[in-house]
């Protein structure tokens, strides 16, 4: 289940969980200090050619989104192999 950019995100208490992974959740909050992250990492490595208005905001929401739930994976399958 997806949230963010017109999908749907559940709300637990004040949190919006916008993906579970095998029982994991990741927050709206995890999300956007990732997303805030990989710009910030961006803006790094491209220097003067970095231009926020060439990223797509969904495009970046969903890209970072998707590595999150590799690593909730990989983190799941780490925990269940020892």
């Amino acid at each position: 289940m997806l949230g963010q950019d017109g999908n749907r995100a559940i709300e637990v208490g004040a949190e919006p969980v916008v993906a579970t992974v095998n029982g994991m959740e990741i927050t709206r909050r995890d999300l956007d200090q990732r997303v805030q992250r990989t710009r910030m990492q961006l803006r790094e490595q491209l220097g003067a050619a970095y231009d926020a208005g060439d990223i797509d905001e969904k495009t970046l929401r969903r890209e970072v989104l998707d590595g999150m739930v590799r690593e909730a994976l990989l983190v799941d399958a780490s925990n269940r192999l020892g």
